[in-house]
C-alpha cells in the first residue's frame, strides 16, 4: 500500500524571520542553509515568500518583473534556492485589463519546468479565484452565502474516479 501526501512548510514572509545576530548576509545564508536541510531531512517542500526591494518604475509608471536577486538582503535567495518563481501584478491601463503573471525564474531539475516559462492569470471577484487567461471563469461563486453546492454541480472540480481511494484509504491502489 502506498501513502501519498505532500507536506508543505510555508514561511510568509521572510522578513518576519528573526535572523541570528551578526552580518546580515551571513545570517540569511545560515537560515537558508538550515531551511534546505530541514526540507531534506523531513521530506517536505519549503515555500519561502520573499518580497523584493522597492522596485523602480519606468517612464510609463510600470515596474519590471522582479528576479531572485531583487530580494532584499542577499544574493543567496537566488544562489541557494532550488526553484524560484515570481508572481507579478500588471495593473489595468487603457490598453489592457489587469492580470497576474507567474514566472519560473529558476528550476534545479529540467523535468520540473522551463526557466522563463510563465502563465498569466485573471482574477474573478465573485468566485474569489485566479484562473488561467483564456480559460473559463470558475463556476463556484463565493458571494452566494448560505447556498450549499452539490459537488456534481461543479464539474470542473469533480474528483478523478481513478482516485476514489482518497475516500476509502483501505482500498488497494493499482499502478
Amino acid at each position: 500500500m502506498f501513502a501519498f501526501g505532500i507536506d508543505i512548510f510555508i514561511i510568509d514572509a521572510f522578513n518576519k524571520v528573526l535572523l541570528p545576530s551578526g552580518n546580515k548576509k551571513d545570517s540569511i545564508d545560515e537560515v537558508l542553509t538550515r531551511l534546505t536541510a530541514f526540507a531534506q531531512q523531513n521530506n517536505v517542500s519549503v515555500c519561502l515568500v520573499a518580497h523584493p526591494t522597492k522596485m523602480q518604475k519606468d517612464e510609463k509608471g510600470n515596474t519590471r518583473i522582479p528576479n531572485l536577486y531583487d530580494v532584499s538582503g542577499s544574493a543567496d535567495f537566488r544562489n541557494q534556492t532550488h526553484n524560484g518563481y515570481a508572481i507579478h501584478r500588471f495593473f489595468e491601463s487603457e490598453n489592457q485589463e489587469p492580470f497576474t503573471r507567474f514566472v519560473n525564474l529558476k528550476t534545479k531539475f529540467q523535468f520540473q519546468g522551463e526557466i522563463g516559462g510563465n502563465i498569466d492569470f485573471l482574477y474573478d471577484l465573485p468566485t474569489g479565484r485566479f484562473y488561467a487567461k483564456g480559460q473559463p471563469i470558475p463556476t463556484f461563486d463565493m458571494t452566494l452565502t448560505g447556498k450549499v453546492f452539490d459537488q456534481r454541480e461543479i464539474k470542473s472540480l469533480s474528483p478523478n474516479e481513478d482516485f476514489d481511494w482518497i475516500n476509502e484509504p483501505s482500498k488497494e491502489i493499482n499502478f
